[in-house]
C-alpha cells in the first residue's frame, strides 16, 4: 500500500510540474499542449490510484512483473552477445 501511495503522489506531483513547465515555456515551445496533456494524464493516473487502490495495486504488480520479465530477457540476450564477443575476441588474439 505504501508503494501505491508513493506512486500516486509521484504521478500527481510530476504531472503538476509538467503543466507548470508547459505554461512557463509556452512562448519557447511549439507544441506545449503535449506537455500539458502528459501532465493531465499523469495527474489523472495518480487520482485514479487513490480512488481505486485495489485495482492500482494489481496494475502496479503486473507492471513490475512485466518489467522484470522484459529486463530478464534483455540481460540474457546481452550475456549471450558478450559471450560471443568474448569468444571472437579470444580467437583473434
Amino acid at each position: 500500500m505504501v508503494l501505491l501511495v508513493f506512486v500516486a503522489l509521484w504521478a500527481i506531483w510530476s504531472g503538476l510540474f509538467r503543466i507548470i513547465a508547459a505554461i512557463r515555456l509556452r512562448r519557447e515551445l511549439d507544441s506545449e499542449w503535449l506537455l500539458v496533456f502528459g501532465g493531465i494524464i499523469s495527474v489523472l493516473f495518480g487520482v485514479m490510484l487513490f480512488a481505486h487502490p485495489e485495482a492500482g495495486i494489481l496494475a502496479i504488480s503486473w507492471l513490475i512483473g512485466f518489467f522484470a520479465s522484459m529486463f530478464g530477457v534483455l540481460i540474457i540476450t546481452f550475456g549471450i552477445k558478450v559471450r560471443k564477443f568474448q569468444k571472437k575476441a579470444g580467437s583473434s588474439v
